[in-house]
């Protein structure tokens, strides 16, 4: 069994444009990697029809799983619904169950322009109903085989993104650190050496410094992999590959 691959398409000229900062990269990331699910790639396209569906196609196309953020509220730049239905070739649909949930939740029989906008899916779509309704989450899961429409607003996206966790196989990795004061060029060979002898382990160099402070630079190394061995070998393999004058801080 091998964790799952999935793709995350932000959408928002907003995001592009610095208007909004995106905080749902982030934190897909976090919850991932805390549970071993692996997200391999991340974009960010504008409101347009033809950019999402490229960028949809292609990307549930590669990955196990493509998650979208945004684009999928009731104003006219939220075309997040036409842009996936494009790169499947189906149609758009108003959805009769969403459209009894959302008259239900806005106690109207007629529905707005607006609202009705809210029951529009590609029309294959199918729905993950929720365990329990409530005001704030009262809108089903859509999704369309192996892609995700999530909201973009991050209090719904963290709730919709936790309710689809279980569907993604997750092989949570081993994880270790150290510190190293100097800079970083002085341990490059000895870390290519450790990548080579160890391919199962990831391998992460991050400097960090004062500025105007030259004694200060340190290089924190971290080391991720599936089981307990490779992850105490890899590091003591590395620490041997080390300069003499290179000191382990921590």
């Amino acid at each position: 069994m091998e964790a799952s691959r999935v793709a995350l398409l932000v959408i928002g000229q907003e995001i592009l444009s610095g208007l909004v900062l995106d905080t749902n990269i982030a934190y897909t990331a976090k919850k991932f990697y805390e549970r071993g699910i692996i997200l391999a790639k991340v974009e960010i396209v504008p409101d347009r029809i033809d950019d999402i569906a490229e960028a949809v196609k292609r990307l549930s196309s590669t990955y196990d799983y493509l998650i979208t953020s945004g684009g999928i509220g009731p104003t006219h730049d939220d075309v997040t619904v036409e842009g996936v239905a494009q790169a499947l070739r189906q149609q758009v649909i108003k959805h009769s169950y969403l459209e009894r949930v959302i008259s239900r939740h806005y106690k109207s029989t007629t529905l707005t322009a607006a609202q009705s906008r809210l029951a529009l899916v590609p029309a294959e779509a199918e729905l993950l109903l929720p365990t329990s309704y409530s005001d704030d989450y009262f809108l089903p899961q859509v999704y369309v085989k192996n892609i995700y429409l999530l909201p973009g607003l991050p209090k719904l996206y963290s709730h919709y993104l936790e309710q689809i966790m279980p569907i993604f196989v997750g092989l949570p990795l081993r994880h270790e650190e150290i510190f190293i004061k100097g800079v970083e060029t002085r341990l490059t060979a000895a870390l290519n050496c450790s990548v080579l002898k160890f391919p199962q382990v990831r391998f992460g160099s991050y400097p960090s410094f004062e500025p105007g402070e030259p004694d200060s630079f340190t290089i924190k190394i971290t080391f991720e992999a599936p089981d307990e061995t490779s992850l105490v070998a890899a590091k003591e393999f590395f620490l041997k590959q080390l300069p003499k004058d290179l000191s382990v801080i921590s």
